[in-house]
């Protein structure tokens, strides 16, 4: 099982209420099913994956446009 999550980096001075926001995403029935956490929740729950032996792949994106 791979998870894949997805690190969007926000600045604090446009607005955004976390300095980043991690997406977890995994395929359910061929749809993404996903949620969204704070920087600290993200790091554990990729911590806490890892040790399960779950394959962790994160992606570093910018915000778009006015996200």
């Amino acid at each position: 099982m791979v998870a894949r999550l997805r690190k969007i980096v926000f600045d604090h001075t446009e607005g955004a209420p976390y300095p980043y926001v991690c997406s977890a995403w995994r395929e359910v029935g061929g749809m993404n099913v996903g949620d969204k956490f704070t920087q600290e929740v993200g790091d554990v729950l990729i911590e806490a994956l890892r040790e399960d032996g779950i394959e962790i792949v994160v992606e570093e994106l910018q915000p778009k446009g006015d996200r």
